[in-house]
């Protein structure tokens, strides 16, 4: 345990401005959360279980909100977890991060290539990584095409009870 924070300081954190706005509201739809991943190209997926599985594939809503809102992602999930996100049609950044991990199975050795991962994102000068977030863009365009496909406008209103301007953000692939 002692080995996972000292790793967790690695990662990124939610800005302080949205975490402080309604600290109980963790809804996508929220306008909080909504921001933090218009105002954020790329996203760190930590899946609620990174546990291998032996048969299927757990996936939650963390996927989706950075999809949905047209980011790169980056996840810390259970093994073949993008090789699972591709058969579900969705394109991964293997020719543009480093994916390794998605083949280990030893979770604090996953964990610590993610952290690698970020790490090596987070020194790029400010023109290296304009150009690595626009060799994503045909991805980050396929992938929210693929999730506007795969999700049902229906299920979304049943569910949505909040003011519709935080919905903006699932449009977002009209700007690439």
């Amino acid at each position: 345990m002692a080995e996972w924070f000292k790793l967790q300081k690695n990662f990124p954190q939610l800005p302080e401005r949205y975490s402080k706005q309604n600290p109980y509201d963790y809804d996508f739809f929220s306008q909080g959360l909504a921001q933090a991943h218009a105002d954020t190209d790329i996203s760190v997926v930590v899946e609620s279980n990174a546990y291998p599985i032996e048969q299927g594939f757990f996936s939650t809503e963390k996927i989706y909100r950075p999809i949905a809102s047209g980011q790169a992602f980056i996840a810390f999930a259970q093994p073949s977890y993008y090789e699972n996100l591709r058969r579900l049609g969705y394109e991964t950044y293997e020719l543009i991060f480093n994916e390794k991990h998605d083949s280990i199975a030893n979770d604090f050795e996953r964990c610590a290539s993610v952290a690698r991962t970020v790490q090596r994102l987070a020194r790029l000068e400010s023109g290296e990584f304009a150009a690595l977030m626009e060799r994503t863009r045909r991805i980050r365009k396929h992938n929210h095409r693929v999730f506007l496909q795969r999700t049902s406008l229906a299920t979304v209103a049943l569910n949505f009870t909040g003011p519709l301007e935080p919905l903006r953000p699932l449009l977002r692939y009209s700007i690439f």
